[in-house]
């Protein structure tokens, strides 16, 4: 059976293996070339999800010069080249802090069949602008129109700026109680340290939330005034919008008086 299936159209099969052999020979003495390509698109992906790009209609672009065979470079266009450039995890933004990323062929995305992607060589003094400074920049969701944004006086030479906003939404925190102080006492003031925090996330999640609040504060065995140290704020936001605060727990201040005749 195994010594038919190799003699069975031996003449076809030898055919076969010398144009593989022939093309692979031909593939590697191929002229190698190279070939400047201009505008071609640097993109963000991953951005986290309280931030988004300030300015999303602008085109951010570099020129690079490709070597490869010109079999393959003769074909591509700048719309087949763009940077992808991976912000997941990065703790620099997280920490409202900017980004400085060389551009190198790690980030260089080509719309070509994997095979000959391999053959493309892009050195980094070959790209200009050759760095991307990603900037943070805090845009309350309140206001309707975003602060506006001035290009960094400290920008590093051959580096384009992209600028993001970081969505956050200024809301009071509720202290809610529940039944009522004990017979001839009554509560003066009940109050929260810092009385509002600042939450970041989605603006669709932000737009959601109006407010935050502690957890309940019983009544009815308050007869003292005091402070109440690291009351926790309940839980808000979801797992598909998450949204952090400034703040997990606040202060609550209470004070307490007898009333007329108690």
């Amino acid at each position: 059976m195994v010594r038919r299936l190799l003699t069975e159209n031996i003449g076809l099969k030898l055919l076969a293996l010398f144009l593989a052999i022939g093309l692979v020979y031909i593939r590697a003495r191929e002229k190698i070339t190279s070939q400047e390509f201009s505008n071609v698109r640097i993109e963000l992906v991953n951005i986290p999800s309280n931030m988004v790009l300030a300015y999303p209609d602008r085109l951010y672009n570099t020129t690079i010069v490709l070597q490869g065979p010109v079999s393959v470079l003769k074909f591509l266009t700048s719309k087949d080249l763009r940077f992808a450039l991976d912000l997941a995890g990065k703790k620099e933004l997280e920490q409202n802090k900017s980004l400085l990323i060389a551009l190198s062929q790690e980030f260089l995305v080509a719309r070509v069949k994997e095979q000959d992607a391999k053959q493309l060589k892009l050195r980094e003094n070959n790209i200009h602008p050759s760095k991307v400074q990603i900037t943070v920049h805090i845009r309350d969701v309140s206001q309707k129109n975003p602060p506006p944004i001035y290009a960094s006086e400290s920008l590093p030479e051959d580096t384009i700026e992209i600028p993001l906003y970081q969505l956050v939404k200024h809301v009071p925190v509720r202290v809610p109680t529940v039944g009522q102080p004990p017979e001839g006492y009554e509560i003066v003031t009940i109050r929260p340290y810092p009385s509002t925090i600042t939450i970041t996330g989605p603006e669709a999640a932000l737009s959601r939330i109006s407010e935050v609040s502690t957890t309940r504060i019983y009544l009815s065995n308050q007869i003292q005034s005091g402070t109440t140290a690291d009351v926790p704020i309940s839980e808000f936001g979801t797992a598909d919008l998450p949204v952090s605060a400034t703040a997990t727990r606040v202060n609550i201040e209470l004070k307490v008086a007898r009333t007329k005749g108690g």
